[in-house]
Order: C-alpha cells, then structure tokens, then sequence
C-alpha cells in the first residue's frame, strides 16, 4: 500500500502577512577593565541587561569608573531602536578611537 505524503497534510505559510511573530530577546553581560599607566592603576567596567519583547526594551546599565558608580535605565519603543541601530559607524581605527577616548598625557 503507498505511502501517504505529509506534504497534503501540513499547513501553508502566509509569508505576505502583515502581523509581526512575537520576539523575545533577552541580553546580559559586563566587561571590566584594568590599566596600568606610570604605576597608577585605573578600573572601569559596566555590566547591562536588557529584554526585548517586540514592542519595547527595557535596559538596564551600570557603569564604575575609577570608583564613581553611575546606573542607567531606559525604555525603547520599536522607533527608538531602528533609530538608534540606523546610527553610523565611526570611520576611525580602533587606536586612534582608544587614544582620542583615553589619551596618554
């Protein structure tokens, strides 16, 4: 007896329709940084989280520099990020980026 194909039994896509699927992202992590310049040691680092649900982001950053602690938090709609995400990149190296940031002297 043949098989029958489950190719007649499975649902099409409509891949033309206008309702957005659900997306959930969710983001945590910190970076810590240690420099040692003419013996004087400075530390900085930042740790985030942020959730993302289609609709809105809620991020969460704290940052320590040197000691000073600051935190931030903020909400995004859908425009604020293709707004901020449509932001240019810097057409400089990473050097010249990290000496303009930090400069030796």
């Amino acid at each position: 007896m043949p098989r029958k194909s489950k190719k007649n039994n499975r649902r099409k896509r409509n891949y033309t329709s206008k309702k957005r699927e659900k997306v959930s992202v969710q983001t945590q992590g910190f970076v810590k940084t240690m420099n040692f310049l003419n013996g004087k040691k400075e530390e900085n680092g930042f740790k985030w989280d942020s959730d993302y649900n289609g609709d809105k982001a809620h991020v969460n950053l704290w940052m320590n520099q040197n000691g000073k602690k600051k935190s931030f938090h903020k909400e995004l709609n859908h425009q604020e990020i293709e707004k901020l995400l449509s932001v240019p990149s810097v057409e400089q190296s990473l050097d010249q980026r990290l000496l303009n940031d930090f400069p030796l002297a």
